[in-house]
């Protein structure tokens, strides 16, 4: 994730998700974060979206896990 992605992430609404209901398997995460983000009045464009599940896959699941968090309420 660049700097310009960081910012202009930081400026969204976090997506309204409570990942302790989701199975914690890294797929499902990812699968439900980009379900919740795409949904009518998130806010956020699939591109947005995208951004951030690319970024979940470039660490380990730690680094998945705190990425979402970022991102979620």
């Amino acid at each position: 994730m660049n700097e310009n992605d960081t910012k202009e992430l930081e400026d969204l609404p976090k997506v309204k998700l409570d990942l302790t209901s989701v199975d914690g398997n890294a797929f499902h995460l990812m699968g439900a974060f980009r379900q919740a983000s795409g949904r009518k009045g998130s806010g956020w464009t699939k591109d947005q979206s995208k951004v951030v599940i690319d970024e979940c896959m470039v660490g380990d699941y730690d680094h998945l896990v705190q990425t979402l968090v970022t991102y979620t309420v």
